[in-house]
């Protein structure tokens, strides 16, 4: 399936009937407030994995950040392939346990750093996630990344100006070069890189690959 940018992919409390695997561009998961603001839980990048829920409804909406190409696959087909295919199912088990992980480590993060090392630690995911040699090219808008992060659009813009001035990153529009030393003095997940390696591992081809000749569900 393909869905133009802000598309709507699916809406909070939709039945949660399918699993979407990202082939380009990028997607956000979703909630708003009470009072109307909006909490952005993830994004979901080229190869990986959203939409899989333990309830029968959505806890969350999901939106195209930009033009995004999609596979959707039924729970029963996916529920089916791992029960045939033993190198599907723990490839599932990994982004299950991958995504628990990245959010326990955003939400321990996010309480304890400073607006400058939110936005740092940010970028460093998103290299690491892409497997970027530090050049990247951000599909999503300093509001998008705000409200991932718990800030203001101005904080973030000037966490990238300060981390622009102390040297680690380069940045022109959504275009954004990590230098080599902003590599060694941003604090690194390296905790969090060796389970993405681990991880890539097991899910390399992808275990949805093989669905995208067939029927969605």
């Amino acid at each position: 399936m393909q869905t133009a940018g802000d598309g709507v992919i699916y809406a909070q409390e939709d039945p949660a009937q399918s699993v979407y695997q990202v082939i380009s561009g990028a997607v956000r998961t979703l909630s708003h407030t009470d009072d109307g603001r909006r909490i952005i839980h993830g994004f979901h990048l080229p190869g990986e994995i959203f939409g899989l829920e333990r309830e029968k409804l959505h806890l969350c909406s999901a939106e195209a950040v930009c033009d995004a190409r999609l596979v959707r696959c039924g729970r029963a087909r996916l529920q089916a392939l791992a029960d045939e295919d033993l190198r599907a199912a723990e490839a599932m088990w990994w982004w299950l346990l991958l995504s628990r992980d990245r959010t326990a480590e955003r939400l321990h993060f996010l309480t304890r750093a400073n607006a400058i090392d939110k936005v740092a630690d940010f970028l460093i995911d998103i290299a690491q996630r892409t497997g970027s040699d530090g050049r990247i090219e951000l599909p999503m808008s300093r509001y998008d990344i705000a409200d991932y992060l718990g800030l203001s659009p101005e904080t973030v813009s000037r966490a990238f100006s300060a981390l622009r001035d102390k040297g680690l990153i380069a940045c022109r529009g959504r275009t954004v070069v990590i230098l080599e030393a902003g590599f060694r003095r941003i604090p690194a997940r390296t905790r969090g890189a060796a389970r993405q390696a681990e991880a890539d591992r097991s899910l390399r081809p992808s275990p949805l690959a093989p669905l995208a000749v067939a029927q969605p569900q």
